[in-house]
């Protein structure tokens, strides 16, 4: 004897699947389960460059989820104008809440050359072990003239120079909360 029971959904106690399942419950001679669809609610968030010199040029959207202590985000940054960073350590980030300190995270980040010119370099975002969790510490990306290595991101055109969309920095990622 085998069955299954959907919950949720216009088939709600019926036996067809709807992409609006929120659980399945399943019977079979050897065992029983069910399968409950997490509702997980995405938060908007703006987020920001940090260690900027002078006017920051960027526009920050961001999402993130939060569940049992755990947050995911995606964060994109879109240079509008030139935007230096104040120090030779390049952009950092916010986030939309505090990572857990004393341990070293790493995201996925990617740049996006300016006007697409240069195609897509991957890289990472980092926190410092010794941070404080309250931000990403540092933006790093491939070269182009470096091979594998990375370097930081120090500086975005924007749309000087004759540019007619600026980069995007999108990152990624989920940390344990503070």
């Amino acid at each position: 004897m085998s069955s299954a029971r959907f919950v949720g959904g216009p088939f709600d106690g019926a036996s067809n699947p709807d992409p609006f399942i929120d659980e399945i419950a399943m019977l079979t001679l050897l065992s029983s389960g069910r399968y409950v669809r997490a509702k997980c609610i995405l938060t908007a968030w703006t987020p920001k460059l940090t260690n900027v010199k002078g006017t920051n040029g960027t526009n920050g959207a961001g999402k993130y989820a939060e569940a049992n202590g755990i947050v995911a985000f995606t964060a994109q940054i879109v240079a509008k104008k030139e935007t230096n960073a104040a120090t030779k350590h390049g952009f950092g980030l916010t986030l939309p809440k505090a990572a857990k300190a004393g341990v070293r995270y790493v995201f996925n980040l990617s740049l996006d050359g300016r006007d697409a010119d240069s195609g897509v370099w991957t890289g990472e975002a980092q926190i410092y072990a010794g941070s404080d969790g309250s931000k990403v510490d540092l933006l790093r990306v491939t070269g182009a003239g470096t091979g594998a290595a990375v370097q930081n991101i120090g500086f975005l055109c924007g749309e000087s120079a004759g540019a007619k969309e600026g980069e995007i920095i999108t990152v990624t990622g989920s940390y344990p909360i503070a």
